[in-house]
C-alpha cells in the first residue's frame, strides 16, 4: 500500500464507512477505491480532488502528508501514548506541548481537538510510530461511546499515584459487559479490560482519600489520526 492508498483507507475507516459507500458518493467503482487503496493504482487529478472534498482535507495532504493552510487547523499535541504499559503521562506540561497542523474535521470545528504522540508501535493496528492521534472529549460532545469506538481511556496508577493514557478499541456486549481491547498485534501488550457495566468512570479499587478522580476514565473519542512524514 502507498502512502496515498495507506491515507485514504485511514480516512474511510476513521469514518466507518464501506468501500462502497465512498465509491458510491465519489462516482467510482468499488474495485478501482480497492486497487487505489492497495496501491494498485493511482487516482487522476479529478478523483484525487473529489477524495480531498469528500474527506474535508486538502489534496496536499492526500499527496504528501503535508498540511496547508486550507482545510486546516492547529491543535496542540498534549502527550504521548504507549499503550498497555502505562508509562506516559497524558498531559504535557505547557512547556512540552507543541501546535500541529491537521485536516480539518467541519463535524467537530466547535468543539475542543488536541492530540497524543504515538511513541511506539503499541497502536500499530491502527496507526504507526510518529502518528499524531486527534482526540475529542466525550463531555464536550455530550455523548457517549460507540460500539466500536476508538477511545482514549485514563487510568491511575496506584503505586506511582500518576495518570496514564492508553487508546482502547471499545465494544459493548449483550450482557451490558464492556470490552476494551489493545490496539496493538504484539502478544506481550495488555489483555483486554472488561468492565461490568456502561459508563465513563469506574472506581476499580479502593479509593485513596485524597483523590477524588476515578480508576479509570474513558475520556476521549479518536475522530483521527496522521503520520508526520520525515
Amino acid at each position: 500500500m502507498n502512502d496515498i492508498g495507506f491515507r485514504i483507507r485511514q480516512l474511510r475507516k476513521e469514518r466507518n464507512l464501506t468501500q462502497v459507500e465512498v465509491a458510491v458518493a465519489l462516482g467510482i467503482s468499488r474495485p478501482f477505491l480497492t486497487a487505489i487503496e492497495n496501491g494498485n493504482n493511482s487516482p487522476g487529478r479529478a478523483t484525487l480532488s473529489a477524495i480531498a472534498e469528500y474527506f474535508q482535507v486538502s489534496v496536499d495532504w492526500l499527496l504528501a502528508g503535508l498540511p496547508t493552510t486550507t482545510n486546516t487547523s492547529k491543535i496542540h499535541i498534549i502527550g504521548e501514548v504507549q499503550e498497555g504499559f502505562w508509562k506516559t503521562d497524558y498531559v504535557y506540561e505547557d512547556s512540552k506541548q507543541t501546535v500541529f497542523s491537521v485536516p480539518f474535521f467541519k463535524k467537530y470545528e466547535n468543539i475542543n481537538r488536541y492530540a497524543l504522540l504515538v511513541m511506539d508501535e503499541s497502536v500499530n493496528k491502527i496507526y504507526p510510530i510518529n502518528s499524531i492521534i486527534v482526540l475529542v472529549d466525550f463531555a464536550d460532545l455530550s455523548s457517549a461511546p460507540s460500539n466500536g469506538n476508538y477511545v482514549s481511556i485514563i487510568r491511575r496508577d496506584h503505586l506511582t499515584g500518576k495518570f496514564e493514557v492508553s487508546i482502547k478499541k471499545l465494544k459493548l456486549k449483550k450482557d451490558g459487559k464492556i470490552v476494551l481491547y489493545s490496539c496493538s498485534d504484539d502478544p506481550n501488550f495488555e489483555k483486554p479490560i472488561i468492565l461490568s457495566h456502561f459508563s465513563l468512570e469506574y472506581t476499580l479499587t479502593k479509593q485513596d482519600k485524597n483523590t477524588s478522580f476515578p480508576d479509570l476514565k474513558i475520556q476521549g473519542l479518536v475522530i483521527g489520526g496522521f503520520r508526520i512524514e520525515a
